[in-house]
């Protein structure tokens, strides 16, 4: 039996770009994430977006322990005044390069969003499943097994999830794609698709965290249909042009071992 992949606070997905930065991986879970980022243009999106911001604080951080300038002591009422001026005009131009610092990085991050947005198209559920059909439902990865098909999920929401074999349906899972493939999905760039088959008729899902849920609008094919299904702290919606769902409400939580 073939499977695929696919809380909430914090994301898992920056949860583990921290710790690919920070060394902190696994030489394991390393080779995973960059295997995932060679295929995943949002992720490196979201890495070179992290590498931005992180660069940018390190160049603009100013250490709160760097001492004043020591000023000459003042041998007279005027000058005294000048030295003053000269300390109050310092102490004023620390909270302005700090200021300036989060705006630079503030306008980085706008600017590398925009870029990534401007790549993404959000596509109505009829169009959607016309680009999987005419690529022939495609799976980008399989997985191999229930442990596999954990995992992805897990990655991909936060929480662990399969799909049940003894529905009345015959279901079969296909395998999982790439958002960047369609440049775009129904709900945002990061979402996880998969392809799966329900009486040997092709069927859509897509699986995102519940916090990034949207209204994914039906589009101007009738015979196309869309159902939606909140589990946990995931959203599922089935693409399909059978008039009821056959995927969504097979999926389970599975105990945690």
């Amino acid at each position: 039996m073939s499977h695929a992949p696919g809380n909430n606070t914090p994301d898992p997905i920056f949860e583990q770009i921290d710790a690919y930065l920070d060394n902190a991986l696994s030489p394991a879970d390393r080779a995973a994430f960059e295997a995932r980022l060679a295929a995943d243009e949002p992720l490196r999106a979201e890495l070179d977006l992290a590498r931005g911001i992180e660069s940018s604080l390190k160049r603009t951080h100013i250490p709160s322990d760097i001492p004043a300038p020591a000023l000459p002591r003042a041998t007279s009422s005027t000058p005294a005044k000048a030295a003053a001026s000269k300390l109050s005009g310092l102490r004023l131009y620390w909270p302005v390069v700090a200021a300036a610092a989060l705006l630079f990085v503030a306008v980085t991050a706008y600017q590398l969003y925009t870029r990534i947005d401007w790549k993404f198209r959000r596509y109505d559920a009829a169009e959607f499943y016309a680009l999987a059909s005419r690529d022939n439902f495609t799976p980008d990865w399989v997985c191999r097994n229930d442990r596999e098909f954990k995992e992805a999920t897990g990655y991909s929401t936060g929480q662990q999830m399969l799909v049940r074999q003894d529905s009345p349906a015959k279901i079969d899972l296909v395998g999982w794609a790439y958002s960047k493939k369609f440049s775009g999905t129904p709900l945002r760039s990061s979402t996880t698709v998969l392809f799966a088959k329900v009486d040997d008729v092709p069927v859509v899902v897509l699986v995102d965290l519940l916090e990034n849920d949207r209204k994914v609008r039906p589009g101007d094919d009738p015979s196309v249909h869309i159902f939606r299904r909140q589990l946990g702290a995931s959203v599922l919606y089935e693409i399909t042009p059978r008039p009821a769902p056959g995927v969504i409400d097979a999926f389970y939580l599975p105990p945690e071992e």
